[in-house]
């Protein structure tokens, strides 16, 4: 891609998400394996209405002085026309105008948002960076339906899929616990609740 279009929108982020902590920021999904299929696949543009422009090379920019623009095989739109795209085997979708990778793909799909901030330290003179992981569900294709994840409405997500639910009915100590000893215990019952609560 020609330019970084997952570029931060604000370095105060949790500020502008109204103080939101995230529970599940240290019990995460594992977002290494594609859910798109194979890379091979045709990419696309997706349009908020649903409809797909499909083609090859997909390009753009964004930035404070510019106007935001994304085009495929150079047929330009605006960005907050394209409510996501797919480029090789990752689909990225919209949040907060950033382009989020999708790590759960089905009836409800994750997505996983890195916010970086950095802080300057005058008497040292030393900058220091943090890094901030948040998740997004999404129900479906609608592309209107979005929130922030965490360990309370995770439960909510899959109670009614009892199997499912068993899985996260735990305190985020707990999960994290249980995550540590299986990097896709998320991904995993995500998967049994998008498969109709079926293993």
């Amino acid at each position: 891609m020609a330019f970084n279009l997952f570029a931060p929108m604000c370095m105060f982020f949790v500020i502008a998400c109204g103080g939101i902590k995230n529970e599940l920021v240290t019990v995460s999904f594992d977002g290494r394996r594609s859910v798109e299929g194979p890379a091979t696949a045709q990419n696309y543009l997706l349009k908020h209405d649903g409809s797909k422009v499909y083609g090859s090379k997909i390009k753009g920019r964004s930035g404070d002085l510019i106007k935001d623009w994304i085009s495929i095989d150079n047929e330009k739109f605006k960005m907050s026309e394209i409510a996501g795209f797919k480029e090789d085997s990752t689909f990225y979708f919209r949040i907060n105008n950033r382009y989020t990778p999708r790590v759960v793909k089905g009836k409800v799909n994750i997505y996983k948002q890195s916010v970086s901030s950095s802080s300057y330290d005058a008497s040292t003179h030393s900058t220091s960076y943090r890094e901030y992981i948040y998740y997004f569900v999404q129900t479906g294709d609608d592309t209107s339906q979005v929130y922030m994840l965490n360990n309370n409405n995770l439960k909510t997500l899959v109670a009614d899929c009892p199997k499912a639910f068993e899985k996260v009915n735990y305190t985020a100590k707990e999960l994290r616990k249980l995550i540590k000893g299986n990097k896709r215990y998320l991904n995993e019952t995500l998967s049994l609740y998008n498969n109709n609560c079926m293993q």
